[in-house]
């Protein structure tokens, strides 16, 4: 069962549709979020990393190739203390890809 999602980062392209789409519902709801801006030119450099992270249901890279691109972890597990927890990575491309409770549960901007 997941406790939260956090460490939230989005990968986006200056000026982008999608990107801003994504980044205005992030900020409507609050959710706590890295921003990282690239220009056209560049964000195919800066998603390459990302491809490496994500692998199908046959075990094939994940090879992301537009913006924008919502990385977090999904937490599962967390000891009392807080001092470890299991963590899944986990992506999305659009709103409508992340998880149902994803809303409830994403850390919020304080």
């Amino acid at each position: 069962m997941t406790i939260r999602y956090d460490d939230i980062t989005i990968t986006v392209e200056r000026g982008q549709a999608a990107s801003n789409n994504m980044i205005t519902w992030l900020t409507n709801n609050n959710i706590a979020t890295t921003i990282l801006t690239y220009s056209s030119e560049d964000v195919r450099d800066a998603l390459h990393p990302l491809s490496t992270w994500f692998e199908d249901d046959q075990q094939n890279k994940i090879i992301f190739e537009t913006a924008p691109v919502l990385t977090f972890d999904e937490v599962v597990w967390e000891s009392e203390d807080g001092s470890d927890a299991y963590r899944k990575r986990k992506y999305a491309t659009q709103t409508s890809d992340l998880p149902e409770n994803f809303l409830t549960l994403a850390e919020k901007v304080s």
